[in-house]
């Protein structure tokens, strides 16, 4: 009868469960709770749809929203599977409006629902973010004008503050930079 060998050591929990490569430690002296295998137990259920709060409280001792947030300051390699993670959200909140559309009656109730999932969907990845556009144009949809104005004043031309400032809205208002308004002091409004 030979011997046959042993068996090989069954892997670690960490080895079964570490799927995306975290680390298994922070560098830090101060980890705010981390382990392997809960971050990425957290990630598949952020991955699946869920909030912070809700996975929270999956965990008995459970893991605080800003736990997480420091985690993904700690790690860049975190940080990175969590937006990737959130961007998976955002997919499966886009899909809960459209179930949400085909299952119920009450528009006004949707429509609530549906632009809040939105809301949320458009902030974990940037494909459901509103998109807004501007354009700036000129006078009848023409190009915008610009004047380059040089202006050399001597201080002695004027007795005071008033009649400078006078002066110069009249040169405002004679190149098109401000438009005439009477003055609150003038006798003609």
């Amino acid at each position: 009868m030979t011997e046959t060998a042993p068996p090989p050591p069954l892997p670690s929990p960490v080895e079964l469960y570490n799927p995306r490569g975290l680390p298994l430690e922070f560098e830090s002296e101060h980890s705010f709770g981390y382990d392997v295998v809960k971050a990425n137990q957290l990630l598949d259920l952020v991955e699946k749809g869920f909030s912070l709060a809700e996975i929270e409280a999956v965990f008995d001792d459970g893991i605080p929203a800003p736990h997480v947030i420091r985690w993904t300051r700690l790690s860049r390699d975190f940080a990175a599977e969590y937006e990737l993670s959130r961007g998976i959200q955002a997919d499966i909140l886009v899909d809960k409006i459209i179930m949400e559309g085909q299952k119920s009656n009450n528009a006004g109730l949707v429509k609530a629902r549906t632009d809040n999932i939105k809301a949320v969907a458009g902030y974990f990845n940037e494909r459901y973010a509103p998109k807004t556009r501007t354009e700036l144009t000129g006078k009848d949809g023409g190009p915008v004008s610009t004047v380059n104005a040089h202006l050399e004043v001597d201080q002695n031309t004027y007795s005071s503050k008033e009649e400078y400032d006078l002066a110069m809205r009249g040169y405002m208002t004679d190149i098109g930079l401000i438009p005439l308004v009477p003055a609150d002091d003038d006798p003609a409004s």
